[in-house]
């Protein structure tokens, strides 16, 4: 579904989108083609139109943000200073694989959650 062009969303709609983009990102996740931190952050602006599904879901998702933010992705990572790289990439590493532990259980009980509705 996309998002209407210059008109307002009703709530189901916003909510039905929503689900469609949340379950995109999550399958993405399960089929590595984003990694763990990513993923979560990509779903941090659903989270709040996503009702149907539980907050021991959604906050797991919210605590990898969190406990993330600090950790440059991306582009970003390739404008530090070498020495400093090197740091931050053993810090980026140990994230990415907290991240993944948590993300392994939430993104199928996410699908699964959405799944049903």
């Amino acid at each position: 579904m996309r998002r209407p062009r210059g008109g307002c969303w009703e709530r189901e709609a916003l909510s039905d989108w929503a689900a469609t983009k949340a379950r995109e990102i999550a399958s993405d996740y399960l089929e590595r083609r984003i990694n763990p931190i990513e993923a979560a952050l990509a779903l941090m602006p659903l989270l709040d139109d996503l009702t149907a599904v539980p907050d021991t879901i959604l906050s797991t998702f919210i605590a990898i943000s969190s406990e993330t933010d600090a950790i440059p992705l991306g582009e970003r990572r390739t404008l530090w200073h070498p020495d400093v790289r090197a740091v931050e990439d053993a810090k980026h590493d140990r994230a990415q694989e907290w991240a993944r532990g948590l993300m392994n259980d939430a993104c199928p009980a996410l699908v699964a959650e959405l799944s049903k509705q």
